[in-house]
């Protein structure tokens, strides 16, 4: 016998839960409310419970639905790229350069949240990141995500020959290496790596002991609360110049965080003996250019 379909939350109950979701966290009406429906599809048994329980027992299950709806805002990729059978990455090789390109580029990005959050003001990022590193030859991106869809290889970035955008995360390096294909000029090399494991694996372009650049775009407050111990790893990150960034605000909850990230940057640029070149800000994201003194 088929089991039945659950049924649908209470409607009235969705609304009482989905209030202090939406003042507590960043996230717009419809994904609260998608996140909640989730929460409580999960949470069937105290759902049935509330009647029995009381004040307890909602209380329970609000917390219980605040937890789900803040680790999937935490999540860095959201559906559909999660589900996406291979179709963004056919898209990007097929694609030719012009408008087309740039607005599935666009749209891929997006679906990175740290990503997103520099679209708003990607023009402002690029003149003020200019204005700190130049024309370099070299990039290396760390912990990249999509960024790299974004680059202005055909403007301010033209000079740049090599553009290494290194992250662990399969999809997003796929994704990317589709979309070097598609460029055909040799320029954005992407590599699969777990930073756990040390430089050594990286592979350089020939002759290249390090690289002029090193974004570090918003990674540095998170290995800081995650992977406290591959900072060593960065300390020795192969570049003259690296550009370090943090949120302004969480990408998760209603709150500034730019003080304790500033904090994490300063400890770091501290700690590993780097000079202070220059700085960047706009409302979502600040930054230091630092000189790590290697030739």
């Amino acid at each position: 016998m088929a089991e039945r379909p659950a049924e649908p939350p209470p409607d009235a109950l969705v609304e009482q839960l989905l209030g202090p979701v939406l003042r507590r966290y960043r996230v717009d009406g419809e994904t609260a409310r998608r996140l909640v429906v989730e929460a409580l599809a999960r949470e069937r048994d105290l759902v049935r419970r509330l009647d029995a329980g009381g004040t307890r027992q909602f209380r329970t299950l609000s917390a219980a639905v605040r937890r789900h709806v803040y680790h999937q805002l935490r999540r860095y990729q959201r559906e559909p790229a999660d589900g996406d059978d291979g179709g963004d990455a056919e898209r990007l090789r097929a694609s030719a350069a012009g408008p087309e390109r740039e607005r599935l580029l666009r749209s891929l990005a997006s679906r990175h949240v740290s990503t997103r959050e520099r679209l708003r003001e990607l023009d402002a990022f690029h003149r003020q990141l200019f204005a700190l590193i130049g024309r370099p030859a070299s990039v290396l991106d760390v912990g990249c995500g999509l960024y790299p869809l974004l680059f202005p290889f055909d403007g301010a970035g033209s000079g740049v020959a090599a553009y290494a955008a290194v992250d662990k995360h399969p999809g997003w390096v796929e994704a990317l290496a589709a979309y070097a294909q598609a460029r055909g000029d040799g320029r954005l090399l992407p590599v699969r790596l777990d930073l756990a494991g040390g430089w050594e694996p990286l592979p350089r372009p020939a002759g290249l002991a390090r690289f002029d650049v090193a974004l570090l775009l918003k990674l540095v407050p998170v290995l800081q609360r995650q992977q406290r111990a591959t900072l060593e790893v960065i300390r020795r990150t192969p570049a003259r110049m690296l550009v370090l960034t943090g949120s302004v605000t969480s990408m998760t909850r209603r709150e500034r965080v730019d003080r304790r990230e500033r904090a994490v940057l300063r400890r770091l640029v501290g700690e590993a003996g780097w000079s202070v070149v220059g700085e960047l800000a706009t409302d979502e994201e600040f930054g230091l250019a630092v000189l790590t003194g290697e030739a």
